[in-house]
């Protein structure tokens, strides 16, 4: 009778740590996702600028005492 207890106990405590694993893994995919789409944005949004700024021959200020500006 004991024995079956502990074994009932560590299963329900094993089933309850599996479920806790498996909802922080679908968290952590969830804000991995996010993260990976908000470097992507980041990097079209300054492909776009950069672009603009090329195809104007424009440069930032700040840039203009670098050798090849």
């Amino acid at each position: 009778m004991d024995a079956e207890k502990r074994v009932t106990e560590t299963l329900d405590q094993m089933k309850a740590a599996a479920d806790r694993a498996r909802k922080i893994g679908i968290v952590l995919g969830f804000l991995t996702a996010s993260i990976l789409l908000i470097g992507g944005v980041s990097a079209w949004w300054a492909a776009n600028v950069g672009g603009k700024h090329r195809e104007e021959g424009t440069v930032w200020h700040g840039l203009s005492e670098i050798k090849g500006f």
